[in-house]
């Protein structure tokens, strides 16, 4: 008699979840978003289990998915960093702006950054300092910040909303 799908799927996850987080930190995931991943794996694998033909071929299967997930996350990633990283550490900072970048060579939506990153509690101001600028992971900001990593995450989500709608604000006034 087979065991019912979710039985079957913990006792999947039960066999293989070390295999695959192992996978997923030898493609360069530090431990604490290589856990996420191979989390986020299985249960991609899960809502898409009806696409396995064989158990057989469970392990290659999830550890294909952890695998774009974590090119996903390195695009995302590298995105980030290149995210007007000169402008907005000064900015985060408060520092004045390298010579080099004199404020009438600023775009407007340099101009309008800076202002709305003026705007910001500092307590955001430093959740985007130590995630974008010191390249920490989620979890590493919260336990700096007395926060879950969920809540880092959400924070930035509102926050990246929140410049995202002042940048789009400020430059429609100009």
């Amino acid at each position: 008699m087979t065991m019912p799908l979710h039985n079957r799927f913990s006792y999947l996850i039960d066999t293989y979840r070390s295999r695959v987080l192992a996978y997923t930190c030898s493609l360069g995931a530090d431990r604490s978003l290589a856990e996420d991943i191979a989390q986020d794996a299985f249960v991609v694998a899960l809502d898409k289990i009806g696409q396995l033909e064989h158990e057989s071929e469970f392990l290659p299967w999830v550890c294909a998915i952890a695998k774009n997930l974590v090119r996903n996350e390195t695009r995302k990633r590298w995105r980030r960093t290149k995210l007007m990283e000169r402008e907005l550490h000064w900015l985060i900072d408060q520092h004045s702006p390298p010579p080099e970048l004199s404020l009438q060579r600023l775009s407007e939506e340099e101009q309008a950054l800076q202002q709305c990153m003026h705007n910001l509690p500092s307590k955001s101001r430093q959740l985007l300092k130590l995630y974008y600028l010191d390249n920490n992971n989620s979890q590493t900001v919260a336990q700096a910040m007395g926060l879950s990593a969920n809540a880092v995450r959400i924070a930035l989500s509102r926050i990246r909303k929140t410049l995202k709608e002042c940048i789009t604000k400020e430059v429609s006034d100009e």
